[in-house]
């Protein structure tokens, strides 16, 4: 909280395909912005993983927090997001998220004066929005906005989405049985 924010976009996690891809991508098409990435395997660089603390302040120093999916061989990530979503959400980052199937029973994603995250389906649409974003970065009005969402999001991650609450909910499913 009150962090000066040092990157107009960032990324936390692994390269897995195909957050690769959107990372180069955002690079070549949005050369201007100062996009940063934190976690291990990246061009074979030693970039920190930001963790716990460093967590915190990677979004707090951000602009805009994107969630990217990963896809490995394992047909459930194509429809689950981690629980990075919910870390960005809970240290109040303004998040641009990958649209997957269900990610609107988490979070509102329409109307957008409504919304906790704003959902992305392709990365021409993520490209748009960044450059909608871009020139309101420094704009009063438009920080107002997404402090609005930022502080809707994280009101639903302690209302709904903490480990007590899924931990209440596999209590609940396991009485079921």
């Amino acid at each position: 909280k009150g962090q000066k924010k040092l990157y107009d976009i960032s990324f936390i996690g692994s390269p897995k395909a195909p957050r690769r891809l959107t990372i180069d991508f955002l690079k070549i098409y949005l050369p201007d912005l100062k996009i940063k990435v934190w976690g291990e395997g990246w061009n074979n660089e030693l970039i920190k993983p930001a963790y716990y603390r460093d967590f915190n302040l990677a979004v707090a120093q951000s602009k805009i927090c994107l969630a990217i999916n990963r896809y490995d061989d394992i047909p459930c990530y194509e429809s689950t997001f981690s629980q990075r979503l919910y870390m960005l959400a809970a240290c109040e980052g303004f998040i641009l998220a990958e649209n997957i199937p269900g990610i609107d029973q988490f979070f509102k994603i329409n109307p957008p004066e409504e919304a906790e995250v704003i959902a992305w389906d392709n990365l021409k649409e993520l490209t748009t929005l960044i450059q909608h974003l871009q020139p309101n970065l420094q704009n009063d009005q438009q920080e107002a906005f997404r402090e609005k969402m930022r502080k809707r999001a994280r009101k639903r991650i302690l209302k709904e989405h903490t480990y007590a609450h899924r931990l209440e909910q596999i209590i609940k499913w396991a009485k079921e049985l």
